[in-house]
């Protein structure tokens, strides 16, 4: 298969080259081979059905550790394709249940490649310094928290986020602007400690994808003067801890500009919500 996806990379045309790795991509998990099927899925823009594949793998392996790295390599995937990483994939409800249970917390240390073709990048990584619980059992709301409690997660790590970091995301994010990424980010990272129900840690997962479309955004200069002005009205607003301000500013822009920016407006809704309740 390698060799016929070099033949097809090297002589098809570019408009047959995405329908062609996908028949092979078919093809290849009808014998068996979900690893490669999933690359030339890639290769064919394929995303949901990648991503399929990439579930099937993660919960193979039952850990917290595959689904905080499938996560990032969906967005991964997204960002690399030019695709909305909002899928309606059951990844992102067992994402949100760890950060509900604290069981991830921000990091930017790399992480080791799995060998089941889900590589990590820096942005998360899952907190082993507690006992873990299969995704199986995190995708229940009810499950019991952990009743230990890291000292990664004590009161001065709650009032300081780790440090922001750049990433390759967002190259080409002016040095003004990115203080927008970086509040989002800090926020984001205080309210992932906190002990969040279900529903709320659904809410920031939300929150998360909704920074990233945030971000790319800013990324790719896609934002009007009079958009990114608010924006940075917003920003300032959450730095005061005024989030009351700041969700003005978000009501205001979502009545004025939703069509064009809804893939961010959407998710930062109950953002403010969780800001107001949990970080007051």
């Amino acid at each position: 298969w390698k060799q016929t996806l070099a033949i097809l990379s090297t002589y098809s045309k570019s408009d047959e080259f995405p329908a062609l790795c996908d028949q092979l991509a078919w093809r290849l998990l009808k014998s068996g081979d979900a690893f490669a099927a999933s690359l030339c899925f890639i290769c064919a823009m394929n995303m949901p059905k990648t991503v399929e594949l990439w579930t099937a793998a993660a919960s193979s392996h039952g850990h917290p550790a595959a689904t905080v790295h499938l996560v990032e390599q969906i967005h991964v995937l997204a960002q690399g394709t030019g695709q909305s990483p909002d899928l309606d994939a059951p990844v992102y409800e067992a994402f949100a249940a760890l950060v509900g249970l604290n069981l991830v917390s921000p990091s930017h240390r790399p992480v080791e490649p799995t060998d089941d073709g889900i590589p990590s990048t820096n942005t998360f990584i899952a907190d082993t310094s507690t006992p873990l619980t299969p995704v199986s059992q995190i995708l229940q709301h009810d499950a019991p928290r952990p009743s230990t409690t890291s000292s990664s997660h004590s009161a001065d790590s709650v009032d300081r986020p780790p440090p922001f970091v750049r990433t390759a995301a967002m190259a080409n994010i002016s040095e003004d602007d990115l203080g927008i990424v970086e509040t989002l980010t800090a926020l984001l990272s205080l309210l992932s400690f906190q002990k969040l129900s279900g529903a709320e840690a659904k809410q920031l997962a939300e929150a998360v994808k909704a920074k990233d479309a945030l971000v790319a955004k800013l990324n790719a200069a896609d934002l009007s003067p009079t958009v990114l002005d608010s924006v940075h009205d917003m920003a300032a607003a959450l730095q005061r801890r005024d989030f009351k301000a700041a969700q003005q500013v978000h009501v205001a822009l979502t009545s004025s500009h939703w069509a064009l920016q809804k893939e961010w407006l959407r998710g930062l809704k109950p953002f403010y919500q969780l800001c107001i309740k949990r970080l007051k």
